[in-house]
């Protein structure tokens, strides 16, 4: 490793977030902005189009401000990625691809399935789309005979499903009409008596509907259509900014591209499967649904497969070779067919780290396991196995405003332990104005107040990037993904695996099959055994090489199969080429027993290459009580080939954590590890990496991911590590500070081939040691400082840093020329207040027809509208403002506070926030006692309105009285509070958004004390950024735990000393009005 690099880490393994252009995007607004992000450590950025965005996407204006960020960004040494949609997924260039292939609208595949006893007479309505398939399958007794079915096509006709009444008429003699609307098939059939029962089984194509800003989607796997996406869009860049591609503007990111609903479709498919295959999906349709259908396994298998190879080449590969062609790096990251999907992509990439702090370790692994997009460990596995450096993580989204840079750190903290080596912040935004704040925010960018120290973040993620990207992880199983018997068992792989079939016991079996999946892994990563997946179509590509199954820059020992109910037969020679050469091939659960192929071998083979008396498959599903398999705890076969039992049915639970039980028996015994954590007790809080960052300095990352402190004793085997390793050579300890960027020297014990050292790790604290075969020239351990424990029970003196705010959200809104009192309305668009009001008045609207089709209602623009909010004065600011956005209110409109009017000609623009925001003194307006804020406006459209709050920002406290509900009061700032901790807010500070002070004095003695001190607080659970000040002077920053503070003693008095605490919160309380209760793990109102 480069410790130059380690303590100030270039560019590229900086933090590159989303920056949401979502505004007007001045130059020099631009400009600013990446100045910004270049002094708080972020190395670069991707420019993403997203709504609100002012300027027309893919024009000559956008490509000049495009050429703006990227001269801005050159000038730092900053990288630029580009998103290569408007706003996502990707593969529709902002609309323009389905204007020119109206053909590549993308279709999904509906189906009706319904019952009927013979002799009765059918009339059921379809969808108008077309039909691909429509049969009646007889039923005796229970069993569909698929090979009697009757084709129902001539019986499906259409229908004008709606009528319609219209006054009007072509002359003056008739002034009434009636016509009909919305075309249905409808299919009339009477069902023979020659059985009992009839199954009617109908497919259609059907173009989606209403799909997010579009209206409609593209089909990904229509080749010409995706070759026109990258014509308007990746060669008009070339076009305008090529001259850079490869130097300041490094890659292009493509974003949720895939197959949407439960059953994926194509129009595109049967001509490639008939082609593929040799026979028609369309008239094996009922396969997709029904597990007794002939050979239904195989076809499923065939039917996802073709679609996986249908959008790889369609899509993925077409781009891939573009962006190889131009010197760019394409980055996917896409719901996934199987792992593969993501072949040609020179950055593979997830979508993960959702959470605010304290979710557990299980639920959170348990949540991500069954995704390709969503689990960190896909991604890192198959970039290791395509022999990619990087991998990527679009993070944090839709965390809300609530999220600190705790809550960043740990997440990262754990992507980076699951393998991610590539942060991509989801995002900064441009602005907050208005209605954008609510696009999946937060905005960790300078709009929090927590912006100015920011630069620890960017830092330390800065530092763990490059050490995740240094060498390779020391990863020595490989778990095979069970994606092919999901597909058998209907499981759809680009929504978690969801069933998308009609038989509830065969969604029984899928489920069983996921839990195991899902326990295997989660109990593999809390056990610290690291894994990674593999697909079985690259275990197929792999070579062995020493007794290791060789993929890329990964190396296996061990390779893990979950229960499977089928495997490729690539893959299975794969297998018994590896157990021939002195692999370990460990068998969970269940073995394959569908063939999937023609000449697929491995359900004849199974059962004597693992030892087994029989086939496991009724002990595995149903739970039978055999005596074979329970009182085995593990079989082996003539090789090393292991199988570990795993009864099914009732009691699962406890026999499956007795089999994985069983499997670290097996682990233990085959594969000795290189380190292992020891605490005294079981934890499973753990996360944990191995990392070769040379041939003599091999890494540890440790990350505790819950609440509870751990002091620990880390026990390394350097013979497991370096085989090659001597007795008596020297192997060294340093702790990497990923906070600091310095090195400090461990104490190490050296007894019996092991190294120990002891280390202490905070709740949610990580840390990273690198063991050299080498002596090491960093200083000496430095001595440990005193630890002085105060209470975090006052009374403290308390000062805000900032303004306070009056978050005004909820109107009384009054409509029309005649305007009452109004009803209670939240600060939202015209059109959802209207929404909320239906229930409970008569609203504006009118109606219009075209001729011949429905009446369709409408909104009565314009509407008068009244906006008004009360609010009570104890005592009168010093100091007090008006502040709101500049979208927060559209329309004409106009603002009063006690009569006194302003426009928005009065307020001035000024950065409290963001960079739309607007304020006025308002002082002189207010009065003590009640105050009444009016806003009138001319609502036009339906967008308009009091779309966001409106504020007051000044110097008083706001109290929440329950008397005056729901006006709130503005009184005299609290100068003193009780204790640091608090469950909600500090109170008068509901909506604050910014910094508090807290001081008092505190005593020690020095002669008690150590060259240095550290301060810390009992009972104070906090999560915010918290500074301490001695005497004036910073202790620094902590932006996260341990939340510790070291000074040196010499600059403390003998008598009292003055301690003051800052604590900076979000924007969570200004944005939202509410705060995030650790406890309930949930947002709640103030």
């Amino acid at each position: 490793m480069d410790i130059a690099q380690f303590n100030n880490p270039d560019a590229e393994y900086r933090i590159q977030p989303f920056w949401f252009w979502n505004g007007d995007m001045s130059d020099s607004e631009i400009e600013r902005q990446i100045e910004e992000m270049d002094l708080k450590g972020v190395g670069g950025f991707f420019i993403c189009p997203r709504q609100g965005l002012k300027v027309p996407y893919l024009s000559d204006a956008w490509f000049e401000k495009v050429k703006v960020a990227i001269q801005a960004a050159k000038q730092r040494s900053m990288e630029v990625w580009l998103y290569d949609e408007y706003p996502y997924p990707s593969g529709i260039a902002g609309g323009e691809v389905t204007l020119l292939h109206p053909d590549a609208k993308h279709q999904t595949l509906v189906k009706h399935i319904s019952r009927v006893n013979g002799g009765t007479k059918v009339e059921q309505e379809l969808a108008w789309a077309k039909v691909l398939y429509a049969k009646a399958v007889p039923v005796q007794a229970g069993e569909r005979l698929w090979e009697q079915a009757m084709d129902l096509r001539e019986a499906i006709g259409n229908l004008q499903a709606d009528p319609i009444f219209q006054k009007t008429g072509l002359t003056t003699y008739n002034q009434k009409r009636f016509f009909t609307y919305r075309t249905v098939f409808q299919l009339n059939w009477q069902a023979p008596v020659s059985s009992d029962e009839w199954e009617i089984i109908v497919y259609q194509e059907k173009e989606i509907e209403d799909f997010k800003y579009y209206g409609t989607f593209v089909d990904p796997c229509h080749k010409e259509a995706m070759a026109t996406f990258i014509k308007l869009t990746h060669e008009r860049y070339a076009r305008h900014i090529g001259d850079e591609f490869g130097k300041t503007v490094k890659g292009m990111f493509t974003d949720e591209i895939g197959l949407l609903g439960s059953m994926p479709w194509t129009p595109r498919l049967e001509a490639y499967f008939q082609e593929r295959y040799g026979y028609s999906i369309t008239e094996h349709l009922p396969a997709l649904s029904n597990p007794d259908y002939n050979d239904a396994a195989r076809i499923r298998y065939d039917y996802y497969q073709a679609l996986h190879e249908l959008l790889t080449q369609s899509y993925h590969k077409q781009v891939y070779d573009w962006c190889e062609a131009h010197g760019l790096q394409y980055l996917a990251e896409v719901p996934s067919i199987r792992m593969t999907t993501q072949r040609f992509s020179h950055i593979p990439g997830g979508d993960s780290a959702h959470e605010k702090l304290g979710r557990s370790l299980e639920w959170i692994l348990k949540r991500y396991a069954c995704s390709f997009r969503d689990n960190p460990k896909m991604t890192s596995s198959i970039a290791r196995q395509l022999g990619r450096k990087r991998n990527v993580d679009e993070c944090f989204h839709s965390v809300g405003w609530s999220m600190n840079l705790q809550d960043a750190k740990w997440m990262i903290d754990r992507m980076a332990a699951l393998g991610t080596n590539l942060y991509t912040f989801h995002a900064f935004f441009y602005t907050v104005d208005g209605l954008t704040q609510h696009d999946a925010p937060p905005s960790q960018f300078y709009q929090n107040p927590y912006w100015p120290h920011f630069r620890q973040l960017g830092d330390y993620t800065g530092r763990i990037s490059y050490m995740m990207t240094q060498g390779s992880a020391d990863i020595r199983i490989a778990m095979i993904d069970p994606t092919t018997t999901f597909w058998t068992h209907m499981g759809n792989p680009l929504h978690h695996f969801d069933y998308g079939g009609s038989d509830p016991q065969e969604k029984a079996k899928l489920e069983q099959l996921k839990d195991d999946w899902r326990s295997l892994g989660v109990h593999l990563l809390q056990t610290r055994r690291d894994y990674d997946h593999l697909d079985p179509e690259l275990l197929a590509e792999a070579v062995v090489e020493n007794g290791k199954l060789v993929i890329g820059q990964a190396a296996y020992s061990v390779v893990l199969l979950p229960p499977i109910a089928n495997l490729e037969q690539n893959a299975w020679e794969a297998v018994k080429r590896f157990l021939a050469a002195g692999g370990t091939v460990i068998s969970y659960g269940l073995l394959p027993s569908e063939s999937i192929s023609v000449g697929n071998t491995a359900p004849t083979e199974v059962v004597e290459v693992f030892g087994l008396p029989k086939p496991p498959d009724s002990y595995y599903w149903q739970g039978e009580q055999q005596q074979t398999f329970a009182s085995t705890g593990a079989f082996k076969g003539e090789q090393a080939a292991y199988f570990i039992p795993r009864q099914g049915g009732s009691g699962s639970d406890v026999s499956a954590q007795m089999s994985l039980g069983s499997l670290g028996s097996v682990l233990d015994e085959v594969l000795e590890r290189a380190v292992t954590l020891d605490f005294g007790q079981e934890s499973r809080a753990f996360l944990q990496q191995g990392r070769y960052v040379s041939e003599r300095e091999y890494v540890i990352f440790v990350s505790n991911q819950e609440g509870e402190a751990w002091d620990t004793r880390i026990v390394a085997n350097p013979s497991v590590i370096w085989p090659d390793v001597e007795l008596d050579e020297t192997v060294e300890a340093e702790l990497l500070n990923l906070e600091t960027g310095s090195t400090e020297r461990l104490p190490i014990e050296c007894a019996e081939g092991y190294i120990t050292l002891e280390l202490p790790f905070a709740a949610y604290g990580s840390r990273m040691i690198k063991l050299s075969r080498q002596a090491v020239s960093s200083p000496e351990t430095k001595r440990a400082a005193t630890r002085i424990d105060l209470p975090a029970e006052g009374p403290w003196s308390m000062k805000a840093l900032t303004p306070n705010a009056l978050r005004l959200e909820h109107f009384r809104l009054s409509m029309g020329e005649e305007q009452g009192d109004g009803e209670w309305v939240q600060a939202k668009t015209f059109i959802d207040q209207c929404a909320d009001l239906a229930e409970s008045q008569k609203l504006p609207v009118s109606f219009k027809q075209i001729f011949g089709t429905p009446k369709q209602m409408k909104v009565a623009y314009p509407i008068p509208c009244r906006y008004q909010a009360l609010f009570y004065v104890d005592k009168l600011p010093t100091h007090c403002e008006l502040l709101m956005d500049n979208s927060a209110i559209l329309g004409d409109w106009k603002l009063s506070i006690n009569s006194h009017s302003y426009t928005k000609t009065d307020l001035q623009p000024r950065i409290v926030y963001d960079n739309s925001n607007l304020l006025c003194d308002v002082r002189a307006s207010l009065l003590e006692g009640w105050n009444e804020l009016a806003v009138e406006v001319l609502v036009q459209a339906d967008w308009e309105g009091i779309v966001d709050a409106l504020y007051l920002y000044g110097s008083f406290a706001v109290q929440l009285d329950a008397d005056k509900a729901p006006a709130p009061m503005l009184s005299a700032a609290p100068e003193t509070i009780g204790t640091l901790n608090t469950d909600r807010f500090y109170a008068g500070y509901p909506y604050f958004a910014g910094t508090h002070a807290f001081t008092r004095p505190f005593h020690v003695n020095k002669t008690d004390l150590a060259e240095r001190y550290a301060i810390s607080f009992l009972d104070w659970d906090v999560h915010d950024l918290v500074e301490v000040r001695v005497n004036g002077e910073s202790l620094g920053v902590r932006a996260w735990s341990p939340y510790v503070w070291e000074g040196r003693t010499a600059d403390l008095k003998d008598d009292s000393n003055e301690l003051e605490v800052r604590v900076t919160g979000t924007l969570i309380g200004l944005l939202e009005g509410k705060y995030f209760d650790y406890k309930e793990h949930k947002v709640i109102e103030v």
